[in-house]
């Protein structure tokens, strides 16, 4: 008989509360009530080694080396904003190579791509950062900024040159992955690919600036 006096207050009180939910006008959350916060909206990085062992720091921490012919670093959880990235090359020698260093705005859900060789010093290093920022204007597809310290080195998209250093908001679909090249008389011509390999995540920056800095390997001169 207790029992089932029990189940019927419980019966009323559930229906009570689907007439009037406190929680429905609360800042309620089962996560805080046990002292757990939500995770913040977040998104990652990915950084490639092409030569040598490279430790990764971000706004000055550490977070693992990337090494060549090595799967890339992969950092899942970075929190939206200007982050600096440092990348430092390992070496017995101090002061054998040129570190990088450079300030890049991550936005949630997005990763930010580097792929890079830390030579002697930065004219004799070479690589690629790719990130995305949100566009204020509605369109399908991504607009590509493409920089480089070269001015007017050749931009071309799947062998078909689009333009010069530096790149304004070149429309550019997300049907395919697509291949970049980047060619400056006297450097070494950089060739990589853009956007991600599924299309699932291709949607994903559809309206967003693609934002792409090449740096090029400076050719030594031939002195006979």
């Amino acid at each position: 008989m207790a029992k089932s006096f029990r189940i019927l207050i419980l019966l009323l009180i559930a229906v009570v509360c689907a007439v009037w939910s406190p929680w429905n006008y609360w800042n309620f959350s089962i996560t805080r009530l046990f002292g757990i916060e939500p995770p913040p909206e977040i998104g990652g990085l990915q950084v490639t080694s092409l030569a040598g062992e490279v430790e990764v720091f971000v706004d000055g921490i550490s977070q693992g080396k990337a090494v060549a012919e090595q799967a890339p670093l992969i950092i899942p959880a970075v929190e939206p904003g200007e982050r600096q990235i440092t990348l430092k090359r390992a070496s017995t020698v101090i002061g054998a190579y040129w570190e990088f260093n450079r300030l890049v705005k991550f936005e949630s859900g997005v990763d930010v791509i580097i792929s890079y060789e830390l030579g002697p010093s930065q004219d004799f290093s070479e690589g690629h950062v790719i990130f995305a920022t949100k566009s204020a204007d509605k369109f399908e597809g991504v607009k590509l900024n493409l920089d480089s310290p070269v001015a007017g080195a050749a931009v071309f998209l799947d062998d078909v040159e689009i333009g010069q250093t530096p790149l304004r908001a070149k429309s550019i679909s997300i049907d395919k992955q697509h291949t970049i090249k980047v060619v400056a008389e006297g450097y070494e011509t950089q060739e990589f690919k853009l956007l991600p390999e599924d299309q699932t995540n291709r949607d994903k920056i559809s309206g967003f600036d693609l934002n792409v800095t090449v740096d090029l390997f400076l050719q030594p001169i031939t002195v006979r």
